[in-house]
């Protein structure tokens, strides 16, 4: 390294080729663990993994790769169809150089020509290569083997909003079954309970145990029950359940339990010292000297002799003017304090399980009926995909069983963010990996396993995520590997591709700090990050602290008449960074790495937590005039696009409500002004506000317009569900434009984000306008915006977490002065046992020692924020903040920034004052590096075309003609047989009969010979077919003797298939039809066609010609695919059941309908 001045530094070029670092990880003949520092090419690395295994001749479908977001799983899959596509067409010499360059070898003729076919092999994958989210490949697997899952075939999986609705309605449940059931352990365990917690607080509390529950599942399983498991923490906390608080007291106060003579001796020193051993002697005296009942009155009283509010011993018990008249006296108080202190952590550990016990047997009941009512609905949530999918591959023999019919298996495994993996996840991936390592799965086939990740930026410990499992998971594999002499390699990229030599500097000074090591750093001896960009121009920048400003006090009853200043530090720091913005802009500052200005594009405001200064941060930009994406996530119901939206809505179910219509009329859908409002409602006397406007419409052509919109909405509503009604205001009355031309292109995200609700209330819950507006309203939706692939020249204000895998030329740091300080509701023990104290003077030494391990995780996953918000940088980084009235807290992210800047940068002068009205000035610190190289200029313009569009563009286009007749067999408008009742004949349901043979039919073929009748038992045991044992064992023996009937038995084997879409063109029609069965054999062709709701004829002849229009129409479409093979076809009656064949003589005569 070349230094030229504190603060100034210049990093030589990296000595290692980052391609070389990089290679090894590409190698498909060895699993590879990559430890990858922020900014060095993980999701290339991860591409070129899976190339290289393309190349090597692994089967795209046997390849398995799993992100952590959707927006990752796209990114890698466009990458990599991106390279392929290229493959496909470019010239041998480019294709051998891109080839030889990843492989690190000169690629023989064979790899060339099976690199360009690459492209069409992934394209024909069914559904497409698996390179998906864990949720994701978790709902596939689930939807593959929902039997084998125990779920409903059909199941769907819940957004948060509907699983909140059911949460809801299982909590009302339970109460509701309490309230009823007084005396039960139910009633009493809710009695207990709200002792000590509010409503609010309750909800809180079920989300974390909703969170937690499969741990906590697990944790119930471990014991066989909640009561074994409760009996298992009364024996932790060293307690009984038999006692209470009030006997753990009364026996305290026994005369018995404490030194009378000692106490009574102590308490007469007392009396002759200081004044607090005065008042403490008094106390004293009168609790030992009491009778028992007025000891048990006065305990508490006696207790504040020995301990502070908070419980906490007293520093000093007795004062030197007592000691000199009685030494034992310290001694003696000293063995009080003990004993009282013993009885105290008892009382605190009765209390703690008591609480415990209450709220499991509650929790415990309302996830029963949360899972209820789940299967009634056949929803899953997103924690039921893990924690489904973990138990159907932990269940044994399933785990070969998946594989295989998983096309044959998966040969490799792809992990991305994988420090961001949590146990069940990981518990996941280890059963799918598990052939891997042992029996003939490890040695026929070379399989491998591959993950990629960084411990330093570990932040979803919310998520159960783990960085210690990290490390864990890599020994583990490694372990394995090595046992059975497989191939391993762990690799550590260090070179950054990302930041600038300033940015990486102070990122290792920092992390190179003693409290930087706790959490962050201790997996590793030394972290040092090497710049790609040598050479290129970047700085660090620490602006002093905004400190609180002192307000002036107010003279008593002085009147209001003077405007005071309503400036806080928050506000002072927003303005002072969204005045800098602007300056940079206004002149036109130059992004020197890139050798142009810079554009509000480029710069990325990063926040710990969203709070206030996120709203004062985006009202400072916008009143600057500068474009603002907003928060990267908002409550729906709280923007104001949507809050004009719900009132016009309110409107048309009460115009009388005048205060509502106000608002209406102000708003960008009417377009009143103040002087249109004021002239409308004034001197109106006791004449409602509507109608007022229905009586003076005709004065201005504002009224005119309010009046007829407003009365034509009004007639629209009586009718109109409410998704057709607010599609309505938005589209063909201009609602959109209007609302976007006040409040800008944001408004367009909650606008799409609310009817996208309308539609899906309409979807599942009877459309009337109150009650969507009452659902809405109800629920705190909050809509996540995505600056992922954002490309709007736009300042981004956004959280940490948010920003992950995001980076930006410039980096602001305001939120660097508070620490976290939230505590746990939930408490872990080392041996995984939870607790509940429900306040904090109830934690005793087992929750004491639970909440340090789990402070030690909050303040490490702190720190790791910091790194991450730093490595977000590319060449500039700016971190600030604010001081309020309470000194800032130790080991926040300005301190540890400003301990390393005083090693390794430079003081400067800070001052604002001269571009912001607010603003500061002080000592603060850089860290710069100058420009070496030629600065290029890659980043592209976004300019915008101002002028106006052509008419065409705002029309409708004209309905295109038909020309193409389209025929469904299946939705014949022939007439068909009457359906069978659904109410049956009182002894046998022969709808629902059928129905279950039909999924029986479609669901069985699927499945191991020797396990279909297992299978089906399970399936039709399910409570909801309400069959009995004689039912269930009859439709097992009539749906197997179609399966294995010997004339159709292959169409039910293992080389069918079900559900089968097809389409074909005769002459100009089209036929769309789906086949409940086919079969395709080289000398024919088999389809099966199953009628469930409809009586079997007695003859072939009875056959209604609408059927056999619909047998002739595929068999006429599968011809036009298979000219050489006989097409058979039959119908198969579940009614019965039966099976009939159709002869080609008989469907001869229904083909008269379709096209030669």
């Amino acid at each position: 390294m070349v230094f030229s001045g504190k603060g100034r530094e210049l990093i030589a070029q990296p000595q290692t080729d980052p391609s070389i670092k990089q290679r090894p990880a590409a190698n498909p003949n060895r699993s590879v663990w990559v430890a990858a520092s922020a900014g060095t090419g993980k999701t290339k690395v991860l591409t070129d993994r899976v190339l290289a295994l393309l190349l090597s001749g692994t089967p795209p479908h046997r390849l398995l790769c799993l992100t952590f977001t959707n927006a990752a799983a796209a990114e890698m899959a466009n990458r990599i169809n991106q390279v392929l596509a290229q493959w496909s067409i470019a010239d041998e010499t480019e294709l051998r150089k891109n080839i030889n360059f990843l492989m690190g070898q000169r690629a023989k003729n064979d790899i060339l020509l099976r690199a360009r076919k690459l492209f069409g092999q992934v394209l024909d994958v069914p559904g497409g290569m698996k390179i998906q989210t864990v949720h994701a490949f978790c709902e596939s697997l689930l939807g593959r083997f929902p039997l084998e899952a125990g779920l409903a075939p059909y199941f769907q999986v819940m957004d948060e909003r509907e699983a909140k609705e059911i949460q809801n309605e299982a909590q009302v449940r339970v109460f509701l079954e309490a309230r009823n059931s007084p005396g039960t352990k139910l009633a009493s365990a809710l009695e207990e309970v709200t002792k000590h917690i509010q409503e609010s607080d309750f909800e809180k509390l079920l989300g974390d145990f909703i969170s937690e529950r499969g741990r906590l599942c697990r944790l119930i399983e471990r014991f066989g029950s909640v009561d074994l498991l409760i009996n298992q923490i009364y024996r932790k906390l060293g307690v009984s359940k038999h006692e209470t608080e009030f006997s753990i007291k009364k026996d305290a106060c026994r005369k018995s339990n404490f030194d009378f003579h000692a106490l009574r001796k102590t308490a007469d020193a007392m009396a002759k010292g200081s004044k607090t051993d005065i008042k403490s002697s008094k106390k004293i005296k009168q609790w030992i000297e009491a009778n028992f009942q007025e000891r048990e009155k006065t305990f508490d009283s006696y207790l504040s002799v020995f301990f502070t509010l908070g419980g906490e011993k007293r520093a000093r018990l007795v004062h030197k003017e007592a000691k000199a008249l009685y030494s034992a006296a310290p001694k003696n108080l000293e063995n009080e304090a003990k004993r009282l202190e013993y009885s105290l952590l008892r009382v605190r550990a009765n209390v703690t399980g008591k609480a415990t016990a209450a709220i499991l047997t509650i929790i415990n009941s309302l996830l029963e009926v949360y899972e209820k009512c789940k299967k009634e609905r056949a929803r899953l949530d997103y924690d039921d995909l893990i924690l489904k999918a973990r138990s159907l591959l932990e269940a044994e023999g399933n785990v070969s069983w998946v594989m295989f019919k998983l096309d044959g298996g998966i040969d490799h495994i792809l992990i991305d963010e994988a420090q961001d993996t949590n146990p069940d996840q990981w518990a996941i991936i280890t059963a799918l990996s598990e052939e891997f390592f042992s029996g003939e799965g490890a040695s026929k086939i070379e399989r491998t396993i591959f993950a990629v990740g960084d411990p330093k930026q570990s932040i979803y410990s919310f998520q159960r995520a783990d960085p210690k499992a990290f490390e864990e998971m890599r020994s583990y594999f490694r372990t394995k590997a090595i046992e059975i002499s497989k191939p391993w390699k762990d690799v550590n990229l260090y070179i950054s591709f990302r930041s600038t030599s300033s940015v990486l500097k102070i990122v290792d000074a920092v992390l190179a700090s003693e409290p930087l090591k706790l959490g962050v750093a201790e997996a590793e001896k030394k972290i040092l990050h090497e710049p790609l960009r040598y050479g290129e121009a970047g700085l660090v920048e620490l602006w002093p602290p905004v400190g609180p400003i002192e307000q002036q006090e107010l003279e008593p009853w002085s009147p209001p008449v003077k405007a005071r200043s309503g400036y806080d530090p928050q506000t002072q720091l927003a303005e002072g960074i969204a005045a800098t913005i602007q300056n940079w802009i206004k002149k036109g500052e130059i992004l020197k790495s890139k050798n142009r200005p810079i554009r509000a594009g480029d710069i990325i405001i990063l926040v710990r937590r969203r709070g206030t200064f996120v709203e004062k941060m985006v009202r400072a930009l916008k009143r600057e005039d500068l474009p603002v994406a907003g928060a990267d996530r908002m409550v729906l119901s709280e923007h104001l696009a949507v809050l004009d939206l719900v009132s016009i809505g309110n409107f048309l179910l009460l115009p009388e409500d005048e205060l509502n219509l106000a608002g209406v009329l102000k708003s960008p859908l009417i377009g009143f002004s103040e002087d249109d409002l004021f002239e409308l409602a004034y001197n109106r006397g006791q004449s409602n506000l509507w109608k007022t406007l229905c009586c003076r419409y005709e004065e201005k052509p504002i009224f005119k317009f309010a009046f007829e919109e407003l009365k034509a909405l009004l007639e629209t509503a009586e009718s109109a569900p409410p998704f057709e009604l607010f599609s309505e205001i938005l589209g063909k009355r201009n609602g959109r434009k209007k609302i976007i031309g006040r409040l800008g292109s944001e408004a367009n995200d909650p606008i799409d984000e609310f009817l996208t609700l309308a539609l899906h209330y309409e979807r599942t819950q009877t459309p009337s306008l109150q009650g969507f507006l009452n659902w809405f309203l109800k629920n705190d939706i909050e809509v996540k915006r995505d600056f992922e692939h954002a490309i709007r020249n736009e300042v981004r204000v956004m959280t940490v977490h948010g920003a992950k895998g995001l980076q930006a030329p410039i980096v602001f740091l305001p939120d660097s002065m508070q620490v976290p300080s939230g505590l746990p509701r939930l408490l872990w023990t080392e041996d995984e046992i939870i607790l509940w104290p429900p306040r904090r003077r109830y934690f005793e030494k087992q929750c004491e020692k639970a909440l340090l391990a789990a402070r030690q995780v909050r303040d490490s996953e702190y720190r790791r924020l910091l790194y991450v918000a730093m490595t977000r940088t590319e060449d500039r980084l700016y971190i600030c903040g604010w001081n309020t009235l309470r000194r800032a807290v130790s080991g926040n992210w300005y301190e540890l920034v400003e301990s390393a800047l005083k090693k390794i940068g430079s003081e400067f002068n800070f001052d604002s004052s001269d571009i912001c009205p607010q603003g500061w000035k002080g000592p603060g610190w850089r860290l710069e590096n100058p420009q070496l190289q030629k600065a290029k200029n890659t980043d592209f313009e976004i300019s915008i075309i101002k002028e106006s569009l052509p008419d065409w563009v705002k029309k409708q286009p004209k309905p295109e003609a038909a020309y193409t007749q389209h025929l469904s067999p299946s939705h014949s408008e022939e007439y068909e047989p009457s359906v069978i009742s659904p109410i049956g004949d009182g002894k046998i349901d022969f709808f629902q009969r059928g129905l279950i043979i039909h999924k029986l039919l479609e669901l069985l073929p699927g499945i191991q010979m020797e396990k279909r009748r297992q299978v089906a038992s399970r399936f039709l045991a399910q409570p909801v077919h309400q069959l009995t044992h004689e039912d269930q064992r009859e439709y097992i023996s009539e749906v197997m003797s179609i399966i294995e009937n010997t004339q159709f038995k292959e169409v039910f084997g293992p080389d069918s298939r079900s559900e089968v879409t097809i389409t074909g063109r005769l002459g100009a029609q089209v036929i769309v039809g789906q086949l409940d069965r086919l079969l395709i054999k080289s000398d024919q062709v088999m389809i099966i066609d199953y009628k469930s709701s409809r009586p079997p004829p007695e003859k072939l002849a009875d056959v209604s010609p609408a059927y056999l229009r619909q047998m002739s129409s595929y068999r006429a479409v599968l011809y036009s695919i298979f000219p050489d093979r006989p097409i058979n076809c039959a119908l198969l009656w579940t009614y019965t059941p039966s099976l009939m064949p159709l002869p080609d003589v008989l469907l001869n005569r229904y083909s008269d309908h379709l096209d030669a």
